[in-house]
């Protein structure tokens, strides 16, 4: 391979260890009809693994050095396509029950995730590496810090597993902090039924715009609703409003979103 140097805006950071590869792609439990969008290829340790197990590897990645490093190594594969895209400018829309690969940079962690449950009717599952603190924060349970709104929304639309994690050794350049591997599968149906999820998503955000106050606090200053209007409604589904969110189920903050969308 040509001689590369990462590009630090990036996030680049290359997985070398191929045992560790071979693990992310038999998570996948690929069979010969299955196809796999790869997020950021980088070097192709994964792709062409994935293309020996799978029906059609569709290969996105930002750097166009890379993505013409990729289609040279890869010219013999017909089931490889290499898109040289941003992931997050990307029309997903043309797939359907895709099995998605990705070591994800921090910096585009929360985006990433955002985006597959933009298009949670395009993929079935999904094998990433995550930043261990990041991970931490989808696989939260209430009452713990790293429990946010992005782990509220995912655990309304997804469930999620940790798999194994990977030291810094194991890739090149090595980062400074450890990776986490977790899957992802998109829930058929959401755990609740929810009329107006734009609302709800307002309202999980709002709940935790300043972790340090109260419900009553946040939801006043975010959304504008008098305290005592809030009292009350919290009095009559039985949520504290000096509770932080936090402390919430996910039960409890589809209850709260649904009398909110009554005031």
């Amino acid at each position: 391979m040509k001689k590369f140097r990462p590009k630090k805006q990036l996030g680049q950071s290359f997985l070398t260890y191929q045992p560790i590869a071979e693990q992310l792609v038999d998570a996948l439990n690929l069979t010969p009809e299955d196809e796999v969008l790869e997020i950021g290829s980088g070097k192709g340790i994964l792709t062409e693994r994935l293309a020996q197990k799978a029906k059609q590897v569709y290969a996105v990645e930002i750097d166009k050095r890379l993505a013409d490093i990729l289609k040279e190594k890869f010219v013999g594969y017909k089931n490889i396509e290499i898109i040289n895209q941003d992931i997050l400018k990307y029309d997903l829309s043309r797939f359907k029950q895709l099995k998605i690969l990705g070591n994800v940079p921090y910096s585009i962690s929360s985006q990433i995730l955002f985006l597959l449950l933009k298009y949670l009717w395009v993929w079935k599952m999904a094998v990433l590496t995550l930043q261990k603190e990041f991970a931490a924060r989808i696989l939260a349970k209430p009452g713990t810090k790293e429990y946010g709104a992005i782990t509220v929304i995912f655990n309304l639309h997804t469930e999620v597993q940790k798999l194994f994690s990977i030291p810094p050794s194991f890739f090149k350049p090595k980062p400074k902090i450890f990776s986490t591997v977790i899957l992802l599968k998109a829930r058929e149906q959401p755990l609740f039924q929810i009329p107006d999820e734009e609302f709800f998503t307002k309202v999980v955000k709002a709940a935790f715009s300043q972790r340090r106050k109260t419900l009553l606090n946040n939801l006043n200053s975010s959304l504008g609703i008098d305290k005592n209007e809030l009292q009350e409604l919290g009095n009559t589904i039985g949520i504290n409003m000096t509770r932080r969110a936090e402390t919430l189920t996910l039960a409890e903050f589809v209850s709260l979103s649904e009398k909110l969308r009554e005031i």
